[in-house]
């Protein structure tokens, strides 16, 4: 009864089953071509830009508050520098994913063999970016773009230099806009600041003065 089941179980794994391989032969492994390995690269770059974008815009939105913060102190050019970096952030957010959009548009081609280099130099500048990216995550920077310390100092120079050719004129032309509706925003609510009423009550304990007192009558016999 063992060897008849044995037998059935063989019959059933054959049918059903993944077939196992006749003795003395080599299983042939499937060979991972070019583009498959170029769209398993591009997923993982997608899912880690998707995961930078979460903690980056933490970031922006630390950001944008240190930069009405200081704008609240008289601070101008500290606050413009905190827009500034926030803009970078976005612009090279949105970059990054066009990019990995279109080379995944790329991999899907029938004719990917044409045009493998092209795709495979854009995956390595992708990586090269989520870098960058991931270099602008720490939210502690934002309070180096506030302080008044010698290292913070330095630290906003450096940022400065850095935007400097990283940025284009369309978004300088932004960021100045949104400064100045943080500085609108800023006036306004300056404006609808309730003062405390004028209060029209006499002081207790002071005597009314009269302009023109007239002389006691004593004093006029006397003159």
């Amino acid at each position: 009864n063992k060897a008849v089941l044995k037998d059935m179980g063989g019959v059933i794994g054959r049918l059903f089953g993944t077939p196992r391989p006749i003795e003395g032969t080599v299983t042939p492994q499937r060979t991972v071509s070019s583009q498959d390995q170029a769209i398993l690269d591009l997923k993982v770059q997608y899912d880690k830009l998707q995961k930078y974008k979460k903690k980056v815009t933490i970031v922006m939105e630390r950001e944008t508050e240190a930069a009405k913060t200081l704008l609240q102190q008289g601070k101008r050019d500290k606050a413009l520098l905190c827009l500034r970096k926030k803009k970078y952030q976005e612009s090279m957010l949105i970059k990054t994913e066009q990019t990995a959009q279109n080379l995944q548009d790329m991999v899907d081609t029938i004719e990917f063999a044409k045009i493998e280099q092209k795709v495979l130099a854009g995956i390595k500048e992708g990586t090269r970016v989520l870098k960058q990216i991931n270099d602008e995550m720490d939210i502690d920077k934002v309070e180096d773009l506030m302080a008044d310390t010698q290292e913070a100092l330095e630290y906003q120079e450096e940022v400065a230099n850095m935007l400097g050719n990283a940025l284009e004129s369309g978004d300088e032309e932004e960021i100045e806009d949104e400064l100045r509706a943080l500085i609108a925003e800023k006036e306004m609510d300056e404006a609808n600041i309730v003062l405390p009423d004028v209060p029209n009550t006499e002081p207790i304990g002071e005597t009314q003065v009269e302009e023109n007192p007239q002389p006691e009558p004593a004093q006029v016999l006397a003159s």
